[in-house]
């Protein structure tokens, strides 16, 4: 990424859908609160100071809100791969994301609220000839101890 890489966060958003490791969770709607944070660059949106040129934080909510509605989950953690997914796919500027998922007194549990957090990178194109993700070339070292 060049030019200014940032963060562009949400916090506490309120999305509603019927998740939960037990079927009696599934059967409820209910509310989960997700924080999101994308990396982008913003170079464009700090120089033009225009919306059409950085991602719009509605519709960043929409697509957390419309994911969690969806497909039904027994986890967070797939709940949170799923909004991950989602953002990545919606948003071509964004390289990174950060998404936590939180369940507001989870049943089962003395606890304020039970949470998952998961974090996704846009993997960068390939180029032909480029080194392998290690950054080297060829056959792979040995391991220590392994003969």
């Amino acid at each position: 990424m060049s030019g200014m890489p940032g963060w562009l966060e949400l916090r506490g958003l309120r999305c509603r859908g019927r998740h939960g490791a037990y079927p009696e969770e599934r059967e409820v709607e209910r509310d989960l609160l997700v924080d999101l944070a994308v990396l982008t660059d913003l170079a464009a949106a700090i120089g033009t100071d225009d919306l059409a040129s950085t991602i719009d934080l509605a519709e960043l909510g929409a697509v957390a809100r419309e994911t969690v509605a969806g497909t039904s989950r027994a986890l967070l953690e797939s709940v949170a791969s799923d909004v991950a997914d989602a953002v990545l796919e919606r948003f071509a500027a964004a390289s990174e994301v950060r998404v936590r998922v939180a369940k507001p007194d989870p049943p089962g549990l003395e606890a304020r609220e039970e949470a998952a957090e998961i974090s996704r990178a846009r993997p960068r194109a390939r180029r032909s000839g480029s080194p392998s993700p290690s950054g080297r070339r060829g056959r792979p070292a040995r391991r220590r101890g392994h003969g």
